[in-house]
């Protein structure tokens, strides 16, 4: 789970750490091992973060000029859409601080809401940024610096938002004075905390901490078997990476709001906390302490007001939406409340958690990000003050700031005395170790078938392609979706494809197209669940669904149009296989390439405990079981009247061959079409009510094609039938993801959808074995019964999710 677990040796460093209550009985902490080489393993550990730390960063600022023309003083350095785009954190910056200016016709005073007049022109301009540091009688300092001081946060605000052509830009003047702003200070007695040094020391401390803390599963995954849940939290680690992210100085900190919109905490709020501030003449300001008192009594006081989740936000408008409100209306009342996501845990409080995991890596990746783009990189060219240096290794082993190795591993103080026994976690003496070269660290983590099946209704009824696909769900849900995240997932799941098309496209014999096929169908398997569980739980998510599965149904209604033209050219099976295995490439590249980020988190659980767990919860869970049910009841019609349209409209409506495929193909694209056409619709007003309205149509129109001998009307009875009945697999797929937690997405999309394919080899064999006794008309009532029993099985769906949807509000 660690991030940059391929270049930082995460595990070897955590192996040098055991968890105990070394000093406090009941109350567990991070300790070393004081083995024999512990020394040089950190050493290690710490130059190898350094020098991959050091290789992004330089990779980083390669994608801008090497040089930038130096900016007259009344260049233009902020445009308009940048400002627009920071404007969130000026307008926060004004909010912390504006009311404490004590001079006049600065940028503290001016500007409003509007983006034209939030930050003047005169403090956009490079003048503005040149303004230097001076130093100042204690309690004076916005009287002297208030000036220089906001132009300092607006740098900083860039450097947080990654507008760094700007920062460059800026810095590239001789007479910058960001460098005399690194460590700064209100008055000589207290802290230096306003400088831009708390940019990379907050996000250094929250990124190893946090990796650290991943590294040992049994202090928050309750399926490792070790310490309760969320033992972690008393730890000294964890609440000096809590304090060290949420403090911050009488002044704004805007090195301190992504980490306080992450955790979902505030300044006011650890302000309540008496015992760990202390007040400098009305200044008041936080001392550098872990917490006196347990966690449960700072995460019981709320700061000035309650700080939403985006999952809060979207309940909220839903609500207001269905008391009739119209969009627009909804949009300016949350604007005018100021009610957006403000916390970035789905889960409040307990970062580590599985629920939280996705937003913790996105957390990780946002800190190192921080990292990769520090201000010594640039400052070393603006007159960077040559006896200070700014060295990565001193940072890590920062015990003068509270914020490195040093004091990563104390006693626990969660339950101790205001002064703490501090623990001798890294000895200096272990740092004193011969130099030596450290080595690379990589950690290893790290179609058609052939013409004796060429009808439809034989191509839908393969059932060794089904079983690859139910197999390859499980494999895939449970393990590669975790270790390797989407972009492993694409990259198998195409490459599958691609070296099933290349065997096919060499004409093999019979006994070798039987595991090409199932290659094809591990591949299709690994899609399945894990596109439809990702962009089910997307905002819109119905919408964008819709049109994913509109693709499958374009590709279900154009290959067999493609095949029909090689056949009528003369050309072989396994020349259709040429075009494939090139479509099947660019697939490899493409969906690769989209997901390049996505490469998912290790982990350290036994994760065949962990699937045994994922797994009975699947079937234990009583949403999970009835949506997979209605979806092969779906799979299972949909197939059967595409498979033996054909048949029925040969035998049972007396059409041609050409006529009765125009009729088989029309289905598919009336499914096609619906999948376009409906998703937003469906989504504006809601699956529960949209699908019950499509099934009762679908029932309707199937009738009147059941009843109707006429090959016109049963033709277009067709069509409409597949256009009521496209949107109501994603509609499935949706309603799962909103009924379950996210934590069951993968495994249940991935379980529904495997098990639903199965109904593409039940239903149609089933029609099959009848049509021998009764004819292929039965094909009709056997769809009509599939389409009642999927209507009774959404409208308990649709109970269910009416209850809970009450139990949140």
């Amino acid at each position: 789970m660690a991030h940059q677990a391929h270049n930082i040796p995460w595990s070897s460093f955590a192996a040098q750490l055991k968890w105990s209550s070394k000093y406090h009985p009941g109350s567990g902490d991070l300790h070393f091992r004081d083995k024999p080489n512990q020394g040089k393993v950190v050493r290690h550990f710490v130059e190898s973060f350094v020098q991959n730390l050091l290789e992004h960063s330089r990779t980083t600022r390669l994608k801008y000029p090497p040089n930038y023309k130096v900016p007259l003083e009344d260049d233009l350095i902020l445009d308009d859409e940048t400002v627009r785009k920071i404007s969130p954190t000026i307008c926060r910056i004004r909010s912390d601080i504006g009311r404490r200016s004590h001079f006049h016709e600065t940028a503290w005073e001016h500007g409003s809401t509007d983006d034209n007049d939030l930050l003047p022109r005169k403090e956009r301009l490079a003048s503005a940024f040149l303004r230097q540091y001076r130093q100042n009688p204690c309690y004076e300092f916005l009287i002297y610096n208030g000036d220089a001081y906001f132009n300092l946060t607006i740098v900083e605000t860039l450097i947080l938002y990654g507008e760094m052509d700007a920062v460059f830009r800026v810095t590239s003047h001789p007479d910058i004075g960001l460098s005399k702003w690194r460590e700064v200070s209100q008055c000589y007695d207290t802290d230096t905390d306003i400088g831009w040094n708390r940019i990379y020391e907050k996000a250094l401390l929250s990124y190893i901490g946090l990796n650290l803390l991943c590294s040992f599963p049994e202090l928050w995954d309750p399926a490792s078997g070790g310490v309760a849940k969320g033992e972690y939290l008393y730890s000294g680690l964890y609440q000096l990476i809590l304090l060290n992210a949420v403090e911050s100085g009488s002044l704004a900190d805007v090195a301190s709001y992504p980490h306080q919109q992450f955790f979902g905490m505030s300044k006011d709020q650890l302000l309540q906390l008496r015992s760990i501030r202390r007040c400098i003449s009305g200044c008041t300001m936080t001392a550098r302490r872990r917490f006196p008192s347990a966690l449960d009594v700072l995460f019981s006081l709320e700061g000035r007001r309650y700080r939403p989740h985006a999952p809060d936000v979207e309940t909220v408008r839903r609500i207001l939406f269905g008391l009739g409100l119209p969009m627009e209306v909804i949009l300016e009342i949350m604007k005018y409340a100021e009610y957006t996501p403000q916390r970035g845990l789905y889960l409040a409080n307990d970062p580590l958690c599985w629920e939280n995991r996705d937003e913790l890596a996105k957390y990780l990746t946002y800190c190192w990000l921080l990292l990769v783009r520090p201000p010594s990189e640039f400052l070393d060219k603006s007159g960077h003050d040559p006896g200070v240096p700014i060295t990565w290794v001193a940072t890590i082993r920062n015990r003068r700031r509270n914020s490195g190795l040093d004091d990563m591993t104390a006693a626990p103080v969660s339950l101790a005395p205001l002064d703490p026994v501090r623990s001798a976690s890294l000895p200096h003496h272990n740092w004193d170790v011969p130099e030596f070269e450290p080595e690379r660290v990589r950690d290893v983590a790290s179609a058609i078938p052939p013409p004796s099946a060429f009808s439809v209704a034989q191509r839908w009824n393969e059932t060794k392609r089904n079983i690859g696909r139910t197999i390859s769900c499980f494999f895939a849900f449970v393990v590669l979706h975790e270790m390797y995240g989407r972009r492993g997932v694409a990259a198998l799941a195409t490459i599958s494809y691609t070296v099933s098309y290349i065997g096919m496209s060499l004409h093999p014999p019979f006994g070798i197209v039987i595991p090409l096929l199932v290659l094809t169908g591990y591949g299709s398997g690994l899609m399945n669940g894990s596109w439809n569980s990702w962009v089910g739980g997307l905002v819109n998510g119905g919408t964008v669904l819709a049109f994913l599965h509109g693709c499958w149904g374009a590709g279900a209604t154009i290959a067999p149009l493609v095949v029909s033209a090689f056949v009528s050219r003369g050309l072989k099976w396994w020349e259709y296989y040429y075009l494939m295995t090139g479509l099947a490439a660019c697939a490899v590249v493409f969906t690769t390439s989209a997901f390049w980020d996505d490469a998912g988190m290790r982990h350290t659980v036994s994760r065949s405990s962990r699937a045994y767990g994922f797994t009975l919860a699947v079937l234990k869970d009583k949403i999970t079981l009835l949506l997979s049910a209605f979806m092969l009841l779906y799979v299972g019609s949909e197939v059967t009247i595409g498979g033996w349209l054909f048949t029925f409209m040969m035998n049972a409506r007396k059409g041609s061959p050409s006529a009765s495929s125009l009729v088989a193909s029309g289905f598919w694209v009336g499914i096609t079409a619906s999948r376009f056409a409906l998703g937003w619709v469906t989504s504006y007003l809601g699956e529960k009510i949209m699908v019950a309205t499509y099934l009762v149509i679908a029932i309707s129109l199937e009738l009147a094609f059941w009843l109707s001998k006429e090959f016109v009307v049963s033709a277009v009875m067709a069509a409409l039938v597949g256009f009521f009945i496209g949107m109501i697999m994603p509609s499935g797929i949706r309603m799962m993801t909103k009924l379950l937690p996210p934590e069951k997405h993968i495994v249940s999309v991935g379980f529904g959808t495997a098990f639903a394919v199965s109904g593409s080899s039940i239903f149609p064999f089933a029609v099959g074995a009848l049509a021998q006794f009764r004819g292929v008309e039965v094909l009709q009532p056997v769809v009509l019964g599939l389409f009642g029993a999927q209507l009774l099985l959404w409208l308990v769906v649709a109970k269910i999710g009416v209850r809970n949807e009450v139990h949140v509000v």
